[in-house]
């Protein structure tokens, strides 16, 4: 399952996506915050999107990602989300920052197998080239084979998400999965960025540049 909310100068539209006329259409549901979702399985994530968004803390890390001047870093940041430590006394989510070092373009979970989640930035440059303002295959293998993998010894796998946020918009997902019984390794991984790169070389414009709704659609489609 899919969900995202565009935004302006800071502030969220209604569940909107662009159409190829400039137009927009609506997402499958409106999760009622802001936000939409396109739901490709039977089961509806806008109550664990509505948790998050309720939460305090989750939408302060947003915040201190989605500025302008983040995104113009020549580096991206996150936060990773975790359940709190066993016999700690603490108590919540725990985000610990995942900035990565100058001048690269991923972040890493710390270590252990509490992080059910994370939440990061694609930068507006990289290495002099354009990013892709959306998950990469390698966000969602982090996805599938860590926060799903912990959500699911440590907590519940539905609490399992991924966040990128861009200039362009930001983008969420939820599992909705029931088992982490996935077929994910080495030579799978090397056939979805083969994929990825082709199909997002087609939508390039000669400038070098994308539009964003038509890397929503591939998205969506890998």
């Amino acid at each position: 399952t899919v969900g995202w909310s565009n935004h302006c100068n800071g502030q969220y539209i209604p569940n909107a996506n662009k159409t190829a006329a400039g137009g927009y259409t609506q997402l499958t549901a409106d999760c009622g915050n802001g936000s939409g979702v396109i739901i490709v399985s039977t089961h509806n994530p806008c109550e664990k999107i509505k948790t998050n968004f309720a939460n305090t803390k989750f939408k302060q890390k947003v915040t201190d990602l989605d500025k302008p001047e983040v995104f113009d870093y020549d580096h991206e940041m996150g936060f990773a989300a975790g359940y709190p430590p066993s016999n700690t006394g603490v108590l919540g989510t725990q985000y610990p920052p995942m900035e990565n070092a100058i001048g690269s373009h991923t972040v890493n979970l710390p270590p252990g197998n509490q992080y059910f989640g994370f939440m990061h930035t694609h930068n507006n440059e990289s290495n002099g080239g354009v990013p892709i303002k959306i998950f990469s295959p390698a966000d969602l293998a982090v996805f599938l084979t860590s926060c799903v993998v912990n959500a699911d010894q440590s907590g519940d796998i539905a609490d399992a998400y991924a966040m990128v946020i861009t200039s362009e918009g930001n983008y969420m997902l939820n599992y909705t999965g029931a088992t982490t019984n996935f077929n994910y390794n080495t030579t799978i991984k090397k056939s979805w960025n083969e994929w990825y790169i082709k199909q997002l070389l087609k939508i390039q414009n000669e400038d070098g540049s994308f539009d964003q709704d038509k890397v929503e659609k591939v998205f969506v489609r890998f």
